[in-house]
């Protein structure tokens, strides 16, 4: 993958991260949820946030977000590890009968498949362009 292919696919993933965790915390506000209710508000068909969760997941994808633009591979790496540590807690927490992030098992496949993503762009290698000069 050409590095101007990754960054754009950095900022897509930020895109949508961006729309997961301000549709869940305006869900959830909407809804009237406390800051760790447990499970938070249902958004869509897709997964649930409390307001916390959605505040983490908009955090998450604002530091994608700028690592896209500045094309800062450590701090792709970062958002990753954050979503990656943001699913955990949520299996984590579900197993104890509470997620601080009010998100289920549908929340965890959003983190893992954007902190995935992440990662992926992050570590794939960067190949020259090739120039039309001969």
């Amino acid at each position: 993958m050409t590095g101007d292919r990754a960054h754009r696919a950095v900022a897509a993933l930020a895109a949508l991260g961006l729309v997961a965790g301000l549709s869940g915390l305006c869900a959830a506000l909407l809804d009237g949820q406390s800051l760790l209710e447990s499970p938070g508000a249902r958004v869509g068909a897709f997964h649930h946030l409390n307001p916390l969760g959605g505040i983490v997941t908009t955090a998450l994808a604002a530091l994608a977000l700028v690592a896209g633009l500045t094309r800062g591979r450590m701090l792709t790496l970062v958002a990753a590890a954050g979503f990656a540590v943001a699913a955990a807690m949520t299996v984590l927490g579900s197993a104890l009968g509470a997620s601080p992030l009010g998100g289920t098992a549908a929340t965890v496949a959003v983190f893992l498949g954007l902190g995935g993503g992440l990662a992926a762009c992050a570590l794939s290698p960067e190949q020259p362009v090739p120039s039309d000069r001969s």
